[in-house]
């Protein structure tokens, strides 16, 4: 038997080998997903921002950084100036999800978004609560462009209040920011 970081047991034995190396950020299997109790990477900024790295829960230790061997680091020094926005945006159903995220990037108000499904929302109109399942849109844009974006992310929207909220990154690779630039210029 295995367990998983709070100790329970799963009904079946945990390959040590591909744990491990899932544990420095190698995946064996890149097509298999992950299973319960596989440890689960974030990307987190240092604390002087000069470079990202993966983190995973170690068992006794509470967060370790790791790195994957060989592993590139990202130009985040302070010298790159951040103009991104991220911005999210609930959409009733994957078809309305999928004609907006098309729509933006399209246009070019966005360099990209991801359509995530399967989420539940929580929420209080018209003074009732509500549970709904939505599809979330994840809108990567320049800071430039945002106003226009949301601009047009309301126009085509069906709801009468789209949820429309905004953050500015502090840190990117380079690279990334440069092509979100260059993919939200008008053509």
């Amino acid at each position: 038997m295995s367990a998983n970081f709070s100790g329970e047991a799963f009904p079946w034995e945990v390959d040590e080998e591909a744990s491990e190396a899932r544990a420095t950020g190698f995946n064996p299997h890149p097509r298999r997903p992950r299973e319960r109790g596989d440890p689960v990477p974030s990307l987190v900024a240092s604390a002087d921002f000069k470079a990202l790295g993966p983190r995973v829960r170690g068992d006794d230790e509470g967060w370790e950084r790791v790195a994957p061997a060989g592993a590139a680091k990202l130009d985040v020094s302070p010298g790159v100036v951040v103009t991104a926005r991220i911005a999210f945006c609930t959409c009733p159903d994957a078809q309305t999800a999928s004609r907006l995220a098309r729509t933006l990037v399209d246009e070019r108000l966005a360099a990209c978004v991801n359509v995530v499904g399967g989420i539940a929302s929580t929420y209080r109109w018209n003074g009732e609560v509500h549970v709904d399942d939505e599809v979330l849109l994840v809108i990567k844009t320049a800071a430039d462009r945002f106003e226009a974006m949301q601009a047009r992310l309301v126009a085509l929207h069906p709801y009468d209040v789209p949820e429309v909220l905004a953050i500015e990154p502090v840190a990117g690779a380079a690279p990334y920011l440069a092509w979100l630039e260059r993919e939200t210029r008008p053509a």
